[in-house]
């Protein structure tokens, strides 16, 4: 049995010894050449989020049986129809997540660089400038904050909205108004969220049925002079609309961790995407690459964890046989 390793820098010494009592390993530094050169013949693709494995791609993939990806959302993979592929991911993983807290706190960390200019009053200092009036920001104690997808992340997000004194209201498909008390959050529909919450973070699963899940007519709804962050997926949200509400001065700022076209061609995407080309980029507007899981203690975990899925995933296969 053949492993292929497509991103092996820094990777899980403990997940690399749980790969090798399965075969031979070919460890692979994030080079699409050598991933390309072997494709045809490993049994098991180890993927993060480096690259779209689309199906054109896969149908290539002659002996593949499994992909393993150390992340929750799948839309960097596309399966060829009828394909035998089994994908092993974080996915219901509620347990071992509940201990991940890295894409929330990185939330939060854009949210704070937001309200309080953190980001732009750097580049000021860095240009020798000590402009304190500039980049006066407002608090968060007394605002409120909306999410929006109460499930794990969401969660996190609110105890963290409780501890800066905020008042915290969520939407989500289920109804989780029972726990209200319990947990000092309030339920509400989307439109009301949209409408009275001073910050809105975007908590969602990236699936068909939520492509373009908030869209402009939704975008429109949005408090005028809000704060707007995205750590979910870039295809849950029409990128280009919120840019020109805010561009249009309707909010306040945007940040997004993910972008609709990033696992696209890199030099041609960037060049061309429109927020990525934006004068407010670095200013209203903040960008991170896609770092909300981007943590070593976390990323060490993960990477263990789907090769104990994959390892026990094909011991039962033996087992049944």
């Amino acid at each position: 049995m053949k492993i292929l390793i497509s991103e092996a820098n820094n990777f899980s010494e403990d997940a690399l010894k749980i790969y090798k009592t399965l075969g031979q390993v070919i460890e692979v530094d994030s080079d699409w050449k050598a991933i390309k050169k072997h494709i045809n013949e490993i049994d098991i693709l180890v993927i993060k989020l480096a690259f779209n494995f689309d199906e054109s791609f896969l149908r290539r993939a002659s002996c593949l049986k499994i992909i393993a990806t150390s992340t929750t959302g799948l839309n960097h993979i596309k399966l060829p129809k009828n394909s035998n592929i089994e994908i092993v991911s974080l996915k219901n993983e509620s347990k071992f997540l509940n201990e991940i807290t890295p894409t929330a706190e990185l939330t939060w960390g854009l949210i704070l660089s937001l309200v309080r200019n953190i980001h732009s009053s750097i580049q000021s200092v860095k240009k020798k400038k000590w402009e304190r009036n500039k980049f006066i920001g407002n608090e968060l104690k007394g605002r409120t904050l909306g999410i929006i997808g109460f499930g794990r992340i969401g969660e996190m997000l609110a105890r963290y909205g409780n501890a800066f004194g905020m008042k915290v209201q969520f939407y989500d498909i289920e109804d989780k108004k029972a726990n209200e008390k319990k947990l000092n959050y309030k339920q509400v529909n989307l439109i009301q969220l949209l409408k009275t919450s001073d910050i809105i973070s975007l908590n969602i699963t990236s699936n068909k049925s939520n492509i373009n899940f908030l869209n402009m007519e939704l975008i429109n709804n949005i408090k005028p002079g809000a704060y707007f962050v995205n750590t979910s997926r870039g295809d849950v949200l029409d990128e280009e609309y919120i840019l020109e509400r805010l561009e249009k001065n309707y909010l306040e700022g945007v940040a997004l961790d993910v972008l609709r076209d990033e696992h696209e061609d890199q030099e041609k995407w960037t060049k061309n995407n429109k927020l990525m080309n934006s004068k407010l980029l670095g200013n209203r507007l903040i960008i991170t690459p896609h770092i909300g899981g981007a943590c070593t203690d976390s990323m060490l975990k993960t990477e263990t964890f789907i090769a104990k899925k994959v390892f026990n995933l094909i011991n039962n296969k033996k087992n049944d046989k």
